[in-house]
């Protein structure tokens, strides 16, 4: 069986994911389920997600509604406790350059955008329907494969702006240099975290139960890292119901 949480697997981060599998793994064979030993973090997580012998990994919400929903079941989604997100919820952060003269986003009217990656809800999506309830559009894009790279692009001036998943935020603050010469402008609505998912439907509930007990078992020092403060149920017809990825111009 295959388990990886590769979504916040930073460096900094791995050895408190690792914690956190082994309290998961314990938890799991108290029920009577043999887990990995480790995390796997060879596999391409596109070909986890879709491995018949998933036991659990996390997804971002936008290639679950467009590839995996019928390949995958969703376990939980993680309560990362945003003061302006309800519970199993999160969003995005607008960064710019501390100097940039603009302080609303409404102001980045033209702007170049830095983002992730197109299946990203949080650094593609989110900022683009942003863009589009406040009447604005970019006039370029930079793509950059990372929400630490995006932050980079800022900093150094190949972008404008970029939209920061709200826990990668707080690593990225706590990590990254480049963090320093940036601000926030505002954050994007929010949406159903990025759920935890397996291809074993029967385990659902068990899955549930086992990563729960081991977050209530994870220490402060790792709850800095980790983005799980608890777990929530969501339905899943909450991440089918977001709109559809929009297109990268040309």
């Amino acid at each position: 069986m295959i388990a990886n949480l590769p979504m916040y697997d930073r460096p900094e981060a791995a050895p408190a994911n690792d914690r956190l599998w082994a309290r998961i793994r314990d938890e799991l064979a108290g029920r009577g389920v043999d887990a990995p030993e480790t995390l796997d973090r060879s596999m391409d997580i596109f070909e986890a997600w879709t491995h018949e012998d998933l036991l659990l990994s996390q997804s971002c919400s936008l290639p679950f509604r467009a590839m995996l929903a019928d390949r995958v079941s969703i376990v939980g989604a993680p309560d990362i406790m945003l003061t302006n997100c309800p519970a199993g919820y999160y969003c995005s952060v607008l960064v710019a350059r501390a100097g940039d003269r603009r302080r609303e986003f409404a102001e980045f009217d033209g702007a170049v955008l830095a983002y992730n990656d197109q299946f990203s809800q949080s650094g593609w999506v989110a900022p683009m329907q942003e863009a589009a309830q406040c009447g604005i559009s970019f006039s370029g894009f930079t793509r950059t494969s990372s929400h630490e790279a995006s932050v980079e692009a800022v900093a150094d001036g190949r972008a404008d702006i970029a939209a920061i998943d709200a826990h990668s935020w707080r690593l990225i603050r706590r990590f990254d240099p480049a963090a320093a010469g940036l601000r926030e402008i505002s954050r994007t609505g929010c949406t159903p975290g990025l759920p935890l998912i397996t291809a074993r439907k029967e385990l659902v509930q068990t899955l549930f139960e086992a990563v729960q007990s081991a977050i209530r078992l994870t220490p402060a020092s790792d709850l800095g890292l980790i983005p799980f403060r608890g777990l929530v149920r969501l339905p899943e017809a909450e991440y089918l119901a977001l709109p559809d990825a929009m297109p990268v111009p040309a």
